[in-house]
């Protein structure tokens, strides 16, 4: 055990460059129980939220209007799950040990990179979708849970408006923080960089908890993952992350027009 770190398994390895999941070393990034604290706290929060909400539903009167506006109640949940997300990585992560942001990847990356990002977010929409079409009956499935999930209400402008605000921008702001920035970077540093996109993209992929879903985000985690590793940024995934969920959203809309 390593008294600077307190940790038994976590790779001291001075030579990892500053880049993804380091800042001047593994001495100046996170540690595995502070990727747990932050995990619990999200947890936490999370539950908190969803139990307010349904107290708030059961026991005030009309309380099941909250349920039939689906549509706001989902972007509201995209929102509230973004800003506690990363008010954790915040609190119980960089501020308790005086970290920078820096430490979990956000720092400036090239503009050819963000460019690219953004094309690659793109064009791996079309890309799934036609590898999706050989597989009819998942494919069905699979879009029947993203539009109930995403279009909740059907098509409407200021729905599809409010949903790319909040799927396609606010999102993946907490979700590469998290999967990227805090996981693929402690991931990375205790078991390398091919470990560690595989573990964080699996994690990210069953997190969608929709086995269909879950296959086509461990797929697109693996893509974010090489990215940030690669730019050494965390701008790049999160720029890719926005405009696939972005293109996604608006392809999404426009076919049940």
């Amino acid at each position: 055990m390593s008294p600077e770190t307190g940790d038994t398994h976590e790779t001291n390895d001075a030579r990892l460059p500053a880049r993804a999941g380091a800042v001047d070393g593994p001495e100046a990034a996170l540690r595995g129980r502070d990727v747990a604290l932050i995990l619990l706290g999200f947890v936490g929060c999370l539950g908190l939220g969803v139990a307010g909400v349904v107290a708030v539903a059961i026991f005030t009167p009309h309380g099941e209007k909250l349920f039939a506006r689906s549509l706001p109640l989902a972007v509201a949940a995209i929102v509230w799950q973004t800003v506690i997300l990363i008010a954790c990585i915040y609190v119980l992560g960089l501020r308790r040990r005086s970290l920078p942001w820096s430490a979990i990847g956000f720092r400036p990356a090239p503009v050819g990179w963000c460019a690219a990002a953004v094309f690659a977010g793109v064009t791996l929409v079309f890309l799934l979708d036609a590898v999706a079409s050989a597989f009819e009956t998942p494919l069905s499935e699979l879009s029947e849970v993203v539009t109930r999930v995403v279009a909740p209400e059907g098509f409407s402008w200021a729905g599809m408006a409010a949903m790319v605000a909040a799927g396609g921008v606010i999102a993946p702001l907490g979700e590469e923080a998290l999967y990227r920035g805090v996981l693929y970077g402690w991931l990375r540093r205790k078991w390398g960089p091919l470990a560690g996109t595989i573990v964080s993209a699996l994690i990210f992929g069953i997190s969608h908890w929709n086995p269909y879903w879950a296959a086509f985000a461990t797929v697109i985690g693996v893509v974010l993952a090489v990215v940030y590793e690669k730019s050494g940024s965390l701008w790049p995934p999160i720029l890719l992350h926005m405009s696939y969920n972005c293109t996604g959203i608006v392809v999404l809309y426009a076919s049940i027009r």
